[in-house]
């Protein structure tokens, strides 16, 4: 088979704009083995050889097992992949045969819940993206086997360049091993999402220079995490990916009729084999009633009202302190079940620890964490956080939930 356009030498701009959409996926957060899966399936529906070839080896490198990748193909049929990955190769097969009747209610349904929103629209830019590659590779004929993995220099011996053919000059520039050697932000970039410009930043509370809290080395991070609708195993997985050692269950009720794998009877026990200590927080619980004369009316949302008024409580302050206490003496993680934090009011304990100095990072994924940013119309006074709706009317920012 002979190519027919080199397209990325015809049209760079376009293959720039490819890439960029590309590299938003590589760094989305969604784990890079859900990526690959996704990538594999899609060019297997779409016959696209060249990008099968290309994304089984990427896989591979990446440490997926052979019977996996094998069994992709009729992934329905086996119990090689979690609930996480039966969501998003449905979606994934829904989406890019969306011409046959667009995309059923119920697959949306269990994407949606399974993903979250944001989580969902980075997984279909994903399917979106490789089904452009597909296009692109089957329409203009790239050579299928011509794709070589860059494997990373890990400080042994230097890898061998892949051999350069007239194939080769096709557009394989897109695959996470190419993404990670271009012009990509270090870990320190992508830790520090909105990096501090190169004059002293103002506080991020906005607090005067009296009232900041200083900090040492001893300061704790206290991570943020839920459990979503994951197994058991891969939550323990995520976990350890951390250096977690202790998890704080912040649910008010610590069970889940859905996905009981983390009700207060079973989780432990897998944690406890991991080395990870539990701890239920019932002060940190939810579910709380909002005062009639509360003053938090910045939450339309009444649930995350009433935790808003409970938090100006002795009873929250003891358990927030008992909780810096905890995260002193181990790598601490708080846990509640919404897989996103701002639909979770772990996004509430979060200001109140951002407002006594403590940093605090949402896990998004085995290798990514995002720093706890305070919520917009938060207020915070001598290390307590309020959310009045006078505060909120002068913010230029969109609403979450409230």
């Amino acid at each position: 088979m002979e190519p027919r356009i080199e397209y990325a030498k015809v049209a760079p701009g376009a293959m720039t704009a490819m890439l960029g959409l590309e590299t938003y996926v590589h760094h989305c957060g969604l784990e890079r083995s859900l990526i690959e899966l996704v990538k594999v399936r899609a060019s297997q529906i779409n016959g696209c050889a060249y990008c099968v070839d290309m994304h089984t080896k990427d896989a591979r490198a990446a440490g997926e097992a052979e019977q996996r990748l094998y069994a992709v193909v009729a992934w329905e049929e086996t119990p090689f992949f979690t609930e996480r990955e039966r969501a998003a190769l449905a979606w994934t097969e829904a989406v890019t045969q969306v011409a046959q009747g667009h995309v059923p209610d119920a697959i949306y349904e269990q994407a949606r819940r399974t993903f979250g929103e944001r989580e969902l629209i980075d997984l279909t830019l994903a399917i979106i993206a490789i089904n452009g590659w597909n296009r692109l590779a089957i329409n203009f004929r790239t050579v299928p086997g011509s794709y070589q993995h860059a494997a990373k220099n890990t400080g042994g011996s230097k890898p061998r360049a892949p051999k350069v053919t007239k194939a080769s000059t096709q557009p394989m520039t897109r695959s996470a091993s190419d993404i990670s050697r271009r012009a990509r932000p270090s870990n320190k970039q992508l830790h520090m999402a909105s990096g501090p410009p190169a004059t002293k930043p103002p506080h991020r509370l906005g607090l005067p220079a009296s009232r900041r809290v200083k900090r040492t080395d001893q300061t704790p991070l206290v991570l943020t995490v839920g459990h979503s609708t994951r197994t058991s195993k891969d939550f323990v997985a995520l976990l350890l990916a951390h250096g977690v050692k202790q998890l704080i269950d912040v649910r008010t009720i610590p069970r889940s009729r859905h996905n009981p794998q983390f009700n207060q009877g079973r989780l432990p026990r897998p944690l406890q084999k991991a080395g990870i200590r539990y701890r239920h927080a019932a002060g940190l619980g939810g579910l709380r009633h909002a005062r009639r004369d509360s003053t938090n009316t910045a939450w339309r949302n009444a649930s995350f009202r009433g935790f808003a008024d409970y938090m100006q409580t002795p009873e929250f302050e003891e358990a927030l302190d008992q909780l810096i206490h905890w995260a002193q003496k181990r790598r601490t993680v708080i846990m509640c079940a919404e897989a996103v934090p701002w639909r979770c009011h772990r996004s509430m304990i979060g200001d109140a620890l951002l407002a006594r100095g403590i940093r605090v990072e949402e896990i998004a994924s085995r290798t990514r964490t995002r720093p706890h940013a305070l919520t917009p119309w938060a207020l915070v006074r001598r290390k307590r956080v309020s959310y009045p709706a006078t505060l909120k009317r002068t913010k230029a920012t969109g609403e979450r939930t409230a």
